[in-house]
């Protein structure tokens, strides 16, 4: 699992990020808007943070919908829409570098 160093470490690079491609994408929305959950994965021997974000709207939902039991702080959520209401990305804290971003649609 990520510790509070890494996610601190990658927390200001994402904002810019994810910023950028809501500017892009024509969105009106704010990287301020997002929940997260992060997770840890080993790919091709590498440590990577996968970070799945959200709207406030879709946990809203979650909170919603789902059974007591189930809550978007401890079980990993999967989102689609028509507009960029969650988001997906890995972070390589070796190079302090983002890949694979993408808007779930």
């Amino acid at each position: 699992m990520p510790s509070e160093a890494d996610i601190a470490m990658l927390e200001p690079a994402l904002f810019a990020l994810l910023g950028r491609e809501l500017l892009r994408t024509g969105s009106d929305r704010t990287p301020e808007g997002y929940y997260r959950q992060y997770g840890g994965l080993i790919i091709g021997g590498r440590r990577v943070i996968y970070v799945n974000g959200f709207t406030a709207k879709v946990v809203h939902s979650i909170d919603r919908l789902m059974t007591p039991w189930v809550d978007w702080r401890t079980v990993s959520q999967t989102v689609c829409g028509d507009d960029p209401v969650a988001f997906r990305v890995e972070y390589d804290p070796a190079h302090r570098s983002f890949s694979s971003f993408d808007f779930n649609r």
